[in-house]
């Protein structure tokens, strides 16, 4: 990463793709420039503007078949205790893209906040916090998504693209590089 970046925009950056990908059925056109930073093709983001709405609703009880029955209720059970734990209540299904997304959302107002604030000992513990959750949540579901669903998959594997390149941005910023 370059060493002269402004990490206030960087942060406010990833704040904007995330709204960007909840609001994008309402704010067609700044969704579709947002995405387009990411070097994603036309065809990838119209794709993925097409389905939204769909894959933001999906959920690990529905996709995450590779775990037996009994442990998928207590995996949405673990992802609730995680949004707890980082002090947020959910209502509804803790387990749906859409609410992991507003929680990585919440995450980053919060970075923004410690950052103005000059707290680094936050600003890494929510990057290390959106990190974790990103990996051991969003990113499985995802792939889930990607290979048991034919009208989803495209939409799936953009996101998926999103949130590699998401996860490896954290941890350039965890590691200061």
């Amino acid at each position: 990463m370059d060493q002269y970046y402004d990490p206030l925009i960087l942060i406010k950056g990833r704040y904007i793709l995330y709204t960007s990908l909840i609001t994008v059925s309402e704010d067609h056109d700044k969704a579709i420039n947002v995405l387009r930073t990411l070097m994603l093709n036309k065809e990838e983001i119209e794709y993925l503007i097409n389905n939204i709405n769909e894959i933001l609703q999906v959920s690990v009880k529905n996709y995450r078949t590779d775990l037996d029955p009994v442990t998928r209720g207590l995996f949405t059970e673990a992802i609730k205790r995680f949004y707890e734990e980082a002090g947020y209540i959910v209502n509804g299904d803790p387990g749906t893209l859409k609410t992991m997304m507003i929680f990585v959302i919440k995450l980053i107002e919060e970075e923004i906040k410690a950052f103005e604030r000059g707290d680094s000992e936050k600003i890494e513990w929510l990057r290390k916090i959106q990190l974790r959750f990103l990996n051991t949540h969003v990113r499985p579901l995802l792939e889930r998504v990607a290979t048991s669903n034919e009208k989803l998959s495209r939409a799936a594997e953009t996101l998926l693209k999103i949130i590699y390149l998401d996860i490896e941005l954290l941890k350039d910023l965890i590691l200061g590089r």
